[in-house]
């Protein structure tokens, strides 16, 4: 098993006071709500629903490259190699400087490319002929009697 490090997602702004721009104040404490459930659940093994989770997140939050790597993981788990690859290369364009999603974006590169090879070796072998049936053994010389009279 492979290890990828999730990142806390927060909101982008913290949002203080009680009706500072409700709409914006209760955005952000539902994308954090979604955000916390799914690393919740994502804790407990259940990455269908934390990607549910997050993908709700991203609805509020779609710049947060801190999402889009949780994602990714959760994708990698899954082995949903392309999700993960695509999620992981949108946190990179939106926050080339996160070093933990360049990291685990190098640690599911080398994964990756194994998978790939194991795949491209199997697929060789399945387009190899058969090895040829062994030959069957010399009939016994005509004329010749065993036992004889």
């Amino acid at each position: 098993m492979f290890f990828r490090r999730l990142l806390a997602a927060g909101a982008a702004g913290v949002c203080t006071g009680a009706l500072w721009v409700s709409g914006v104040a209760l955005a952000a404490s539902s994308s954090r709500d979604q955000i916390r459930f799914g690393a919740e659940m994502a804790r407990a093994g259940n990455w269908g629903e934390a990607i549910f989770r997050w993908k709700k997140a991203l609805e509020a939050e779609p710049d947060n490259a801190r999402l889009y790597n949780n994602l990714a993981v959760a994708y990698e788990t899954r082995g949903e190699w392309a999700l993960a690859e695509s999620a992981y290369k949108k946190a990179l364009v939106l926050n080339p400087g996160l070093q933990e999603v360049r990291e685990n974006f190098a640690l599911f590169q080398s994964f990756y490319e194994q998978v790939r090879r194991r795949k491209l070796g199997a697929a060789a072998q399945q387009d190899q002929p058969p090895p040829a049936a062994p030959a069957q053994p010399p009939a016994a010389p005509s004329g010749s009697h065993e036992g004889g009279r």
